[in-house]
């Protein structure tokens, strides 16, 4: 297949030029030309030539949709989320924990670990692919829980974080904590040798979060939301952040869990280099109304927002990864930035860039083509256009 049209390339800029795949994976990319000349079948050219051709969108933080949930931890809700997760132009993603008990947990991991070896292969072209677990908690704060239960919360513990790792074999890309919860620091740097150590959930103040980065905490959740604020005299995780280097740093940018305001502060602090897109999407993400769960709280969604039913405080989210990338472009974010924050820091956060996030020969031909308005127009998975 050939695409022509104003291709998002690894320099995070547009060119006019064309993508060549065969296949599954991109062939050939030719850059600030005038497109295709060669002679092929209609059926295998798409003339993108006024609109905007970028990578798979990447969410590495969701707990589901369209009334499923990671949670579940069945093999149905993993598909039923990968499927929606597809529709909005989202080719991969990392399903998220919660603050369960332990053997939910494990259930969890060991089903998606299952589901990954055996029941989704690099060929499902109407799925979005599935590529590891961000496991949420129970490592966290009961004074910045959010929605998360306070009574399956439990202290930093080494020996449970290395068993949900083993059970994992691989698909536990990040682990979640507050630093201030560990009764020793070096849980960290032990932890951090096999997975991306997030500070989450957090009342950390600023020495705790500076000394936990010092080592190994490597990612944080969802800036802004449970964690400690920021003040002159306590300037807490987001001065930490401020003060250090190497952090990748999860944003929701769907104008509700975050001021358009602070979200352009945080670009404007950490750059498109530092910052990832998530989503955050619970059960009701493509639904209606009404009332779901999230772990086992109840969540009321009503105009498009999720809280814990009986408060303001936001629960999740009901906007994709697709709408947040709208929603930012309209708080006036740059949109090679915004492509970049949602496509190529996320695969290089996971350590899947050698493979996806960006279009370049030899990587998967998972590509997403918007008009110049950012509406859908062709979704594209493994080579071929989602029908």
């Amino acid at each position: 297949m050939i695409i022509k049209g104003n291709i998002y390339a690894a320099d995070r800029q547009f060119h006019t030029g064309t993508v060549i795949t065969d296949n599954d994976l991109i062939t050939d990319v030719s850059l600030d030309n005038l497109g295709c000349t060669l002679d092929v079948p209609d059926s295998n050219y798409i003339d993108a030539s006024d609109k905007y051709v970028i990578p798979g969108l990447i969410d590495i933080h969701l707990h589901g949709a369209m009334g499923f949930d990671i949670g579940d931890a069945t093999y149905e809700a993993i598909d039923k989320i990968a499927r929606f997760e597809l529709s909005q132009g989202v080719t991969s993603f990392v399903g998220a924990t919660m603050t369960m008990p332990v053997d939910n947990i494990i259930k969890v991991i060991s089903t998606a670990r299952d589901y990954m070896a055996h029941n989704q292969g690099s060929f499902c072209n109407d799925l979005s692919t599935l590529i590891g677990l961000n496991v949420e908690g129970p490592f966290i704060s009961p004074d910045k829980c959010g929605a998360q239960n306070k009574s399956h919360i439990l202290p930093p513990d080494l020996a449970l974080a290395k068993e949900f790792i083993k059970t994992g074999d691989g698909i536990v890309k990040i682990l979640g904590l507050a630093p201030e919860m560990c009764s020793d620091l070096s849980i960290i740097k032990t932890l951090s040798e096999s997975v991306k150590v997030a500070i989450t959930h957090s009342n950390s103040d600023y020495d705790t979060a500076i000394k936990a980065i010092n080592m190994g905490a490597s990612h944080v959740t969802h800036l802004f939301n449970g964690m400690t604020g920021f003040t002159h005299r306590s300037p807490g995780i987001l001065g930490a952040l401020v003060d250090s280097n190497d952090i990748t740093i999860e944003l929701i940018t769907d104008g509700i869990h975050v001021h358009p305001a602070a979200v352009n502060m945080a670009y404007k602090l950490f750059s498109d280099k530092s910052l990832i897109m998530i989503s955050d999407s619970m059960r009701g993400c493509g639904l209606g109304d009404g009332i779901y769960t999230l772990g086992d709280l109840d969540i009321e969604v009503k105009n498009h927002r999720a809280t814990l039913k009986g408060t303001n405080s936001p629960a999740g989210s009901v906007s994709s990864l697709y709408d947040n990338i709208k929603a930012a472009y309209n708080m006036g974010l740059p949109l090679e930035s915004i492509v970049a924050m949602a496509t190529i820091n996320p695969a290089r956060c996971m350590g899947v860039d050698d493979r996806i996030g960006s279009i370049e020969a030899g990587k998967k031909a998972d590509i997403l083509i918007l008009d110049k308005e950012l509406n859908t127009d062709t979704i594209i998975k493994n080579g071929i256009p989602l029908q």
